[in-house]
């Protein structure tokens, strides 16, 4: 017998036959969905947000019968009206304050063509890919939105590096008065209490740090509060508002406190932009994102909900993990996302130089290979005693610590999980960085090799910095990571702006040493056309947003990019993951345990 589906009182109600086959499965399946049984009538109410999923579901189980005139009423039920507005108003380059770049055929106009596309939508993601001008084309939008629409009042967040050379961005692309633009973080945390203030930069961090100071007002004491402290609409004061997420991926991941903060002001403005050219390496970063633009997007649903719709959700390991999105529903995410973004790539719009990425291989020395080796082992066989086998997580987990006998032994002195292994102390206690370290004389042969152009050094470690900064002294480097020591009466997003006006202006500063989390986004290093990827993180976007800093606008000479990998070790595995974007957990997190065979793939531990 079939389920029977009516819509009574604007409630979804559900019938199933008892004398079903399937009505145990179909009752469990009714259960898992939170419906609310009523024993009087015998029918189930069906919460209008899960209605979709549940009836995909139901209809592999059994025959649903449901009339026209009740699906009609389900639909406006379960319809979540769209705030997304089009316009048709195009503007003319002429009507800009600096003319757009030109890109190669057939995207000659790829510039003014985004900023209509912006200009003539409410909601829009600028996801055009690193060194294409985002920037110029978000202001040149803003600009156009406070002439002939009036709307004077924008939130513009960014990333850490990228406060001031927006600022300085704003004053190149648009009119807007000097004296109308504030800076908010550390040493302005309230700058939503001065109206006649009409646009607030700031990072991410900063703005969480604002939205504590704000709370503080209410109750010292919460930190994940329900609705924003921010007086956001008495700044607003009627303006519809524009709100800026630049690098927007910096809000993927719901559960984040800087991503709910974001979440919380977004209401308050009727123009929303995202920015970012690596918007999502997996879709479920997507939603974040779709929602900021239009909660309609994501279907009104809360995260978990949303995932459930698209996602097969649970393993052995968690009822929660997240295995691959459902076949059938990977077209209507990506119309979804398409209908509300561009999404450009650098090679296909701009005659870019070339871009020539070498992978420069090194054998370890003996004395890191000894600590590299004796430290893998001395943690294996941790995870073997606390877990009586080698668990696939744990041994990942581990990579993190692991990886320091590659980037820099000398940590491993400094870190809790060293056990009382007296050779590996030994050997650590034994290491010179200068003269131990596999890649220094690597490095120096490529600095060497390019005596007349500018370098920039990517490392993840301000301690692997410091070092180089001391061997490479003769080249007046200039170095930035988020342990430097910031000026008296400097933030650390003006000592950024100043450290790269050093670099990009003055002759004396032919190498920049650059932490890569600190320095990947929002900032432009063409004065070099040479750069080498010290040592790296596990984060594909932070990797690839470094490596655009020195090949976008403005480059016109061609860009070498030189990866420093110690063959045989979690280093290659390390940029096949960045490559591969999430190479780790495709091929070794599809096993509970692992075998040694597996283990020595991991680590790359050959002739053992």
């Amino acid at each position: 017998m079939p389920i029977k589906i009516i819509v009574k009182d604007n409630r979804i109600l559900l019938q199933i036959v008892k004398n079903s086959l399937v009505f145990r499965s179909i009752v469990d399946m009714v259960k898992s969905y939170h419906c609310i049984y009523d024993p009087e009538t015998h029918l189930w109410e069906i919460p209008p947000k899960k209605f979709e999923r549940l009836h995909d579901d139901l209809s592999e189980m059994d025959r649903i019968v449901l009339s026209e005139e009740d699906g009609e009423k389900i639909d406006y039920l379960t319809n979540v009206p769209e705030q997304i507005r089009k316009f048709n108003d195009l503007i003319s380059i002429s009507e800009l304050k600096v003319m757009p770049i030109f890109g190669k055929h057939p995207y000659e106009a790829f510039q003014i063509e985004d900023i209509n596309a912006c200009y003539n939508t409410n909601r829009f993601g600028l996801f055009d890919e690193q060194g294409t001008g985002k920037s110029y084309i978000l202001i040149s939008t803003i600009e156009q939105l406070r002439k002939k629409r009036g709307i004077n009042k924008i939130l513009f967040i960014t990333s850490s590096s990228g406060v001031y050379n927006i600022k300085k961005e704003f004053e190149r692309f648009s009119n807007i008065p000097f004296e109308k633009i504030a800076i908010g973080g550390v040493k302005n945390r309230r700058p939503f209490d001065n109206n006649s203030v009409d646009i607030i930069l700031c990072n991410y961090r900063s703005f969480l740090l604002i939205s504590d100071e704000y709370q503080k007002e209410i109750n010292s004491n919460v930190r994940n509060y329900r609705n924003t402290p921010i007086p956001i609409k008495d700044w607003l004061a009627e303006d519809q508002g524009i709100l800026i997420l630049d690098e927007s991926h910096f809000i993927s991941n719901p559960k984040a406190r800087q991503t709910k903060v974001v979440h919380l002001i977004a209401p308050f403005f009727e123009y929303r932009y995202l920015a970012t050219g690596t918007p999502a390496d997996v879709e479920w970063k997507y939603y974040s994102q779709l929602k900021i633009l239009d909660p309609a997007l994501v279907k009104d649903l809360s995260y978990y909900e949303w995932l459930e719709e698209y996602y097969s959700i649970g393993n052995r390991f968690s009822n929660y993990a997240i295995n691959y999105i459902k076949p059938n529903k990977v077209k209507e995410l990506t119309k979804i996302v398409e209908k509300v973004c561009i999404r450009r790539f650098a090679d296909d719009v701009l005659s870019l130089p070339e871009h020539f990425i070498r992978k420069y291989y090194v054998e370890f020395t003996d004395i890191q290979r000894n600590i590299y080796r004796n430290l893998v082992t001395d943690k294996m066989d941790n995870i073997q005693s606390q877990f009586g086998r080698l668990d696939s997580r744990a041994v990942i987990n581990s990579f993190q610590y692991l990886i320091l006998a590659i980037d820099n032994p000398i940590l491993l002195l400094n870190h809790e999980q060293i056990t009382e292994n007296s050779t590996l102390i030994e050997s650590i206690n034994r290491f010179n960085f200068y003269e131990d370290h596999s890649k220094i004389e690597a490095l120096m042969d490529i600095v060497q090799n390019h005596p007349n152009e500018k370098i920039v050094i990517w490392t993840s470690h301000p301690s692997v910095a410091n070092i180089l900064q001391h061997l490479l002294i003769d080249y007046n480097p200039l170095v930035i990571n988020g342990e430097s020591l910031i000026p008296k009466g400097m933030t650390l997003d003006q000592y950024k702006a100043d450290i790269v006006d050093k670099f990009q202006t003055k002759l004396e500063h032919k190498i920049l040493i650059a932490g890569i989390q600190v320095m990947s986004t929002s900032v432009t290093l063409v004065a070099a056309n040479i750069q080498v990827v010290y040592d790296s993180t596990f984060n594909y976007t932070e990797y690839n947003q470094a490596l655009a800093r020195i090949h976008r606008i403005g480059q016109n000479r061609p860009v070498y990019t030189y990866v420093l990998l110690i063959d045989e070790s979690l280093d290659v595995i390390r940029h096949k993951n960045l490559e591969g974007k999430d190479f780790i957990n495709k091929k070794f997190l599809t096993k509970e345990y692992l075998d040694l065979k597996t283990i020595k793939e991991i680590f790359n531990i050959k002739g053992e």
